[in-house]
């Protein structure tokens, strides 16, 4: 059943265009062909967490996240809200995901046709030094990530059993790219193959770990 809460500017608007559940979570094993996939954060004026290229050290760019809609759409009010679509490198939508406006971490993940498939969300105090963002599916915990120490920007990611399954790994750019364009770049380390429906919700973490990281240097 379709989320009636996910945006419309993007539900109505894949309802022609999106691929279908089935193959959307089947394209989505492309990225995890190699035990890592990188997340580089693409400088645009005026927007958070607005555009990632994805890439895998084997084959190359293979996808992309981009920015869709905003609730603030400057810099000046920084927006903590927004709607991004995970793509293939293909251009076909995949995942689409919604950070609502909040003080604590809540991020969304949909299928093209606006089906929820699970949510990533700090439960707590404040969003400042979050140690845990619980990952559910349904209501039901299929996992959680947990920094690696207090204010690492390196995360675990163990399933609902306690196992560990990946890592998100902060990864320095160099000086003058952190100095100036304040991007992000991570890298998803998945050891060993991971089922549904854990396996999709991977693909939101560095996602996650890029909005504490620069809600935390603000």
């Amino acid at each position: 059943m379709s989320d009636p809460t996910a945006p419309d500017q993007w539900r109505l608007a894949n309802r022609a265009r999106a691929t279908s559940n089935e193959s959307a979570l089947r394209d989505i094993a492309q990225f995890f062909l190699a035990p890592e996939l990188i997340f580089r954060e693409e400088f645009e004026f005026g927007r958070i967490c607005a555009k990632f290229s994805l890439f895998s050290p084997d084959s190359g760019f293979v996808g992309r996240i981009i920015q869709v809609d905003e609730v603030l759409p400057t810099e000046v009010f920084k927006p903590n809200c927004y709607v991004a679509e995970i793509k293939d490198a293909d251009d076909r939508t995949l995942l689409v995901v919604s950070r609502e406006l909040s003080m604590k971490l809540r991020v969304k993940a949909y299928r093209p046709d606006g089906e929820e498939i699970g949510r990533l969300e700090q439960q707590g105090p404040g969003i400042l030094g979050a140690q845990e963002i619980f990952i559910t599916n349904g209501g039901l915990p299929i996992g959680v990530m947990r920094r690696t120490e207090a204010f690492s920007h390196d995360f675990h990611i163990l399933d609902q059993n306690d196992n560990l399954v990946a890592s998100v790994l902060d990864v320095w750019d160099g000086f003058a790219r952190e100095l100036f364009t304040n991007t992000e770049t991570h890298v998803l380390v998945t050891p060993r193959p991971v089922s549904d429906p854990l396996r999709p919700l991977l693909l939101v973490c560095p996602l996650v770990v890029a909005f504490l990281k620069k809600q935390e240097s603000d």
